[in-house]
């Protein structure tokens, strides 16, 4: 596991409100995947739910999922990694376009398969643009002392800090500064 996906960890949400995420994401009819990326996702939620830390296997959403015979080699067969790329690409986009009503994310890193709900919202390319919504802060949850850890935070703020002109109009950024400024300085910690 990576330190990015560990400190991602680190920021998870609590297994009840994790469960009520995926609830409530697979009960949106705004949130646009099919079935079978809906049946994907459940599985890798449940099987993290179950203390599945590092992920399932291509070959095990294959034959439990997507009905694939036990001869299924994803070397070849690429029905996996597509599915997952459209999930993916389908959460990203759910929660950029209606934000995050409860405070969490699904998210599913790439190189893995499994799900993990952080309490921020993620990109899966850090070069994509978060739609500016007319200046508002749209839906982003109040700051809670724990959503974040310190040392992840400072991590993204060096990262941001080096790309600062092509971040300016994100808001990812200023997501960060505000929970910065909200969490870290209001209470003398940095």
């Amino acid at each position: 596991m990576n330190a990015e996906v560990h400190d991602l960890k680190a920021c998870e949400v609590s297994l009840d409100e994790a469960k009520a995420e995926l609830a409530r994401l697979l009960a949106d009819s705004r949130f646009r995947v099919t079935e079978r990326q809906k049946d994907i996702l459940r599985y890798l939620a449940e099987h993290r739910f179950e203390g599945c830390e590092e992920g399932v296997k291509a070959y095990s959403i294959a034959l439990d999922v997507l009905g694939r015979p036990s001869g299924f080699d994803a070397s070849t067969d690429p029905i996996v990694r597509i599915e997952i790329s459209r999930l993916r690409s389908a959460l990203d986009a759910y929660y950029q376009a209606f934000g995050l009503p409860n405070g969490v994310t699904i998210h599913i890193p790439k190189g893995m398969y499994t799900a993990i709900f952080p309490a921020v919202l993620l990109p899966q390319d850090p070069d994509e643009e978060i739609p500016d919504h007319h200046g508002e802060a749209a839906n982003v949850p109040p700051p809670r002392s724990s959503a974040l850890p310190a040392k992840l935070l400072r991590r993204l703020l060096r990262v941001c800090a080096g790309r600062l002109p092509e971040l300016r109009r994100r808001r990812l950024f200023s997501v960060l500064v505000v929970w910065r400024a909200a969490n870290c300085c209001s209470t003398g910690r940095d």
